[in-house]
């Protein structure tokens, strides 16, 4: 079987099992036995497992460049052109669509010795599900790849070589027509494929391409937690925009194909694990679980909550001002996420989210306060608790240097010296955790099942929406500002969705703001119209759906299904008559047994 190694096959039964037992998604709790030695085998270079995060192209903006098509107020006016590569979508705005989807692969039931991230283009997934080549349904369609040639892949119908009847790994859905299930091979860059530790949470990016660290013009780095080996590893994306075959994910990875770990293995010095690069200082609290990147123009951070631990952590991506490796530098962990007479295991948190245009002490609107001695360097970040329906606002602190006064080093041996200060950043809680509301918890004693997972801001930063695990709901929060330029933080309405749901994003087309909502047991996606927090559609997706990634230029979302390691596409165009619904499906659906 050609999408099984050797030794690799299992029952359904047994690998329902051990993924349950292990899984990642924010949906289930790693299990004991997870984090036994298992020397497993190399993970795939070239497919899906486990997806458990997904990462469009960082460097590509997903912002409008401008209005395209016939205006309605001018309709005798001839119809404004995208410039090349950018495409019009339904709304008339010009974007520009990303080339690379980044998936994280978990390794969840620890058939695979390691986590990795692979690269899908995009751009030729598209042109495959658009050709006239597709396979009819129950076409056998591992069968057809192996006639075409394993290693084939598919250049896409502008190749010159490409012909009328040459194998497009693509196939209409047996039970469901309307869906076109490609296999993922012949679109992954296996030479971009790089691996890291055990349950890897879904990867983030920070564009470093600032005003005051741009080591290249096309490069971005991608963070990604690790559950296993508690841990941030992070990758440098370069090279690749436009499709080309040139993309490169370094972190380190050994170039020996003898090499054990398959040559991909990202080295220790990408793997962030003790407080300031310190082995001789506290290791990173356990299960990092998800990050959030604020970049900052003066002081790019990240804030990364942990499943298990109450601690929040706080990352400086551009490394210390003073002394220091170069690298970025976990600079603080604090205990703000601790919820009071609970035992150790019902501590922690998950969703993270910066609010736009957070309101701040001088109330000029930009976060900073102007006070002689400390300046508030890090916007308004809310991090959901896990136990609780409860949220905490933060902000990064970082003193600064006035008359007579001088940054020095963490470690400097003078660190008593007249007017010599730390200038790191520190978390600070924003007042105490407030109650997000929801619907009334129902909650047996004996079965504790954790209270919160995700959150989004609207556009605007005046709601806050909360996806309430148990029951089921997108709860709205009002964080408007009040009189005092404060945001207001009180419970706003609610509406039930699926039970025990687990990720949100926010679908914004410059008119109307759509949260979707995965629910990883019933293996569906709730959508659900933010100004009315009205359910308006429901779309199947596959076994297990998680994460998210919204491609605006494209129209659509792409789910990671963790389960049957595959990725559905839900249409979100107004013009699509299957709008709400999967119209793709990357990977074969082959629950349990790859």
């Amino acid at each position: 079987m050609r999408r099984a190694p050797a030794g690799l096959q299992r029952t359904a039964a047994t690998s329902l099992v051990a993924a349950f037992t292990c899984v990642t998604a924010g949906a289930l709790a790693l299990g004991a036995g997870c984090g036994q030695a298992n020397p497993g085998f190399n993970p795939p270079a070239g497919a899906l497992a486990f997806p458990s995060g997904l990462l469009l192209d960082p460097r590509v903006s997903a912002e409008s460049n401008g209005p395209c098509g016939v205006d309605p107020a001018m309709p005798d006016e001839p119809p404004v052109e995208c410039a090349a590569g950018d495409v019009c979508t339904s709304n008339l705005q010009c974007r520009t669509p990303a080339s690379w989807l980044v998936v994280t692969n978990a390794n969840s039931d620890r058939r695979y010795n390691a986590g990795s991230l692979v690269a899908l283009n995009l751009d030729l997934f598209w042109d495959a599900v658009a050709s006239d080549q597709v396979l009819p349904q129950a076409t056998d369609i591992d069968e057809a790849y192996d006639a075409a040639a394993s290693g084939l892949k598919y250049a896409g119908s502008a190749d010159p070589e490409y012909q009328p009847g040459k194998f497009v790994p693509c196939r209409r859905v047996a039970n469901l027509p309307q869906v076109i299930e490609c296999l993922e091979e012949p679109f992954v860059l296996e030479a971009a494929t790089v691996q890291f530790g055990n349950f890897p949470g879904p990867t983030v990016a920070w564009d470093m391409r600032t005003d005051t660290f741009s080591p290249a013009a096309d490069q971005s780095m991608l963070l990604t937690p690790v559950r296993g080996d508690p841990s941030i590893t992070y990758v440098e994306m370069s090279g690749g925009l436009g499709g080309a075959d040139d993309l490169q994910l370094e972190c380190g990875q050994s170039q020996d194909p003898e090499d054990v770990n398959g040559g991909r293995r990202c080295d220790d010095d990408h793997r962030l694990r003790f407080l300031r690069n310190d082995p001789d200082e506290s290791r990173l609290a356990r299960e990092p679980f998800r990050v959030l990147v604020s970049p900052h123009p003066e002081q790019p951070l990240a804030y990364v909550t942990h499943q298990g631990d109450s601690d929040l952590t706080l990352l400086e991506l551009e490394g210390f001002e003073n002394g220091g490796d170069g690298r970025p530098a976990i600079v603080h962990q604090a205990n703000l996420l601790e919820i009071l007479g609970a035992s150790f295991s019902f501590q922690g948190g998950f969703g993270l989210a910066e609010r736009p245009e957070p309101g701040d002490g001088d109330g000029d609107g930009d976060g900073d306060d102007d006070d002689e001695a400390t300046a508030q360097i890090g916007p308004l970040i809310y991090a959901s608790m896990r136990w609780i329906a409860s949220a905490q606002p933060v902000r990064a602190i970082a003193h600064k240097p006035v008359s007579g006064q001088t940054c020095i080093n963490h470690n400097s041996t003078v660190p008593s010296q007249p007017g010599a200060i730390i200038c790191e950043a520190q978390l600070e809680p924003v007042g105490a955790p407030f109650e997000v509301g929801g619907l009334p918890q129902v909650l047996d004693p004996a079965v504790s099942r954790p209270i919160l997972a995700d959150i989004a801001f609207s556009r605007t930063g005046n709601e806050l929406y909360v996806v309430q695990s148990n029951p089921g709901a997108l709860v709205r929060v009002d964080t408007s500002l009040g009189v005092d330029g404060e945001p207001l933080d009180v419970p706003a309405g609610q509406v039930e969705i699926c039970a025990q749901p687990t990720s949100l994003v926010i679908y914004d087309d410059g008119a109307v703001e759509y949260g979707l909502v995965t629910c990883f047991r019933s293996g569906e996606v709730f959508i659900v119209d933010l100004a009315s927090l009205t359910v308006v559609g429901l779309s199947r997706a596959g076994i297990g759906p998680d994460t998210m990634a919204v491609d605006l230029a494209r129209e659509v979302v792409y789910v990671a299904n963790t389960l049957d390691a595959t990725i559905s596409v839900i249409s979100m165009a107004p013009t699509n008559p299957a709008r709400f619904s999967q119209v793709a499906r990357i990977g074969l659906q082959e629950p349990y047994v790859q």
